[in-house]
Order: C-alpha cells, then sequence, then structure tokens
C-alpha cells in the first residue's frame, strides 16, 4: 500500500505541468487506482456481512422459500443490504458499517440512504430500525442507472419513461416526409433498440410491448391530414416476414 500513501499530483496548465504535490485525503474520485481500491475495500466489506450470517446474527431474507437467502448485494458503487426487520439486527448491521468505517476512514451518510420494508411490518418495529441506522428516507429512488427501480409488481405505468422517448423520435422522424423502406430502416435501427437495454432486464407488461407495437405499426403505414392510413397488410404477417424484427416482445 506504499503507492497509496505517498501518491503525488501534477496539474496541467496551458501546456505545462505544475510542481506536484502530495494530497491530503489519498485517492480521489477519477484516479487510475480508485476502482481497484474500490473493490478491495467492498470486499472486505461483504466478508463483515458474510461473517455476521455465519454467526447467525443477521438473517438472510428469501424471495421465496426454496430461493436462495441474500444478505447484500454490491453494484457499481452502491450496497444493498438485507436482513430481518428487528432491532437487534439492524444494530448488527450498525457495528459492521461503523467497523467498515473505521477501517476504511469513509463515513456513512445517513441522508444519501433509503430503506425500505414490508407491508407485514410492524409500524413500532419500523421505527425502532430507522432509529438504530438513523435513516429517515422510507423511498428508492424511482430510476436507477436508466432502469426503473423495482418495487411491488412492475406496472404499465413503470415504463412509461420508454414510450415517451419513443414518441419523441416518431415526432422527430416526421409523419409525411419519409418513404416506407425509410421508415423501416428507422424501425429496424433505432425503434426496435430503443428498449433493448430495459427488456434485458426485465420482461416488459404485454400491454406495454403492444402499445410499442402499436405506434410502429402506425408510423409504419404514416397518416396523412392528422388521420392514419389504411393498414394494407396485417401486422402478424409483416412481423413473420420481418423474422419478428417489428415487434415488442
Amino acid at each position: 500500500m506504499s503507492c497509496v500513501t505517498s501518491v503525488r499530483y501534477s496539474v496541467k496548465l496551458n501546456g505545462t505541468l505544475l510542481d506536484s504535490f502530495v494530497p491530503m485525503r489519498g485517492l480521489r474520485q477519477g484516479d487510475p487506482l480508485s476502482p481497484l481500491l474500490f473493490l478491495l475495500v467492498a470486499d472486505g466489506l461483504s466478508a463483515l456481512l458474510k461473517s455476521k450470517v455465519v454467526m447467525g446474527v443477521i438473517t438472510l431474507v428469501k424471495v421465496s422459500r426454496r430461493g436462495p437467502g441474500v444478505s447484500h448485494l454490491l453494484f457499481a458503487d452502491d450496497t444493498l443490504l438485507f436482513f430481518e426487520a428487528s432491532r437487534e439486527q439492524a444494530e448488527e448491521v450498525k457495528v459492521v458499517l461503523d467497523m467498515y468505517g473505521r477501517a476504511m476512514g469513509q463515513s456513512l451518510n445517513p441522508n444519501k440512504c433509503s430503506i425500505l420494508f414490508g407491508e407485514a411490518c410492524p409500524i413500532a418495529v419500523q421505527e425502532e430500525v430507522r432509529s438504530v441506522l438513523q435513516i429517515t428516507n422510507l423511498h428508492f429512488e424511482e430510476k436507477y442507472l436508466g432502469l426503473p427501480t423495482p418495487e411491488g409488481r412492475m406496472s404499465k405505468g413503470r415504463f412509461q419513461n420508454l414510450q415517451t422517448r419513443l414518441t419523441k423520435r416518431l415526432i422527430q422522424w416526421g409523419d409525411g416526409l419519409l418513404a416506407q423502406p425509410g421508415r423501416e430502416v428507422l424501425i429496424k435501427s433505432v425503434a426496435q433498440a430503443l428498449p433493448t437495454y430495459i427488456m434485458g432486464v426485465f420482461k416488459l407488461p404485454f400491454s406495454v410491448c403492444d402499445d410499442l407495437t402499436c405506434m410502429v405499426r402506425n408510423f409504419y403505414w404514416g397518416s396523412a391530414k392528422g388521420k392514419r392510413k389504411v393498414h394494407w397488410k396485417g401486422w402478424d404477417h409483416l412481423a413473420a416476414q420481418g423474422q419478428g424484427r417489428y415487434r415488442f416482445s
């Protein structure tokens, strides 16, 4: 770890390197070594949580009786902790976080943390857990890394942003300026690619897929004077000819 304690920075100003200096708070975000060090310290946090699970003081959370238990998930620079809603387990989680903070020189900001309870959890228990962890935010952000945050059943409204994005693209392309071959190219290369990222994580509700397909279908056949043109061929037949490339499913 000598390279961490002896790191020096130099700033280039107008093409000239200025005198180097030693940072007072170690490595900062953006340093080439930061990602590697983050993985090392995150592995330490994971090991602390696993030891508490082995000791039986933290209970794994399961989504089904036969499903695997989960105590924590690490994704990018975020950490999700799962435990039984009780004062005792909240205190054990607090011990782990405090130990991790003292060892790594990091401090937890409760204002940037969120906590979510099950519907069956009593209000009194929720208050105890929140008081131990000092967390006040009871809701997760609606979107995380461009994806809707799962919270209960994924309804149609959670994917409204996807439909809005497709609508904006269709408006930008115009309705009477492109021939059908041009519309087909845009549908295949752009419209069909918009939901790829989300569909790689979630299974879109049938109603959302049907709405997206309807929007693409109407764009393909076009409109005149604000009215839709006649759809001369069944869309299912076109989708079959295009090997399913015209349908969202």
